[in-house]
């Protein structure tokens, strides 16, 4: 038997950094990146989401700034269409 060996079941502890570390660690690796502000504000103005009305089942386009209301029958009850993407969870 060889006593080297850790247990199936035990699990490393994840790195802890202190918040200060982080940073410069990150620069280290190379993959640090400034944050660029002006694509966070081009997105917010053609950012669309379409919803779903709740009477009508007519599909609503809304803008972040936009009232919460179909545009056709004025109903406010709106659900967010499903995902066209594959979502795939994993259960045990």
């Amino acid at each position: 038997m060889i006593k080297d060996k850790q247990p199936l079941h035990h699990k490393p502890k994840p790195l802890q950094y202190h918040f200060d570390q982080i940073p410069n660690i990150i620069k280290m690796s190379g993959q640090y990146q400034v944050p660029n502000t002006s694509s966070r504000d081009d997105h917010k103005d053609t950012s669309v989401i379409y919803y779903i009305c709740g009477d009508c089942a007519v599909r609503v386009p809304l803008e972040p700034s936009a009232p919460i209301r179909c545009q056709k029958c004025g109903a406010r009850v709106l659900y967010k269409e499903r995902t066209k993407r594959m979502v795939q969870f994993e259960a045990r």
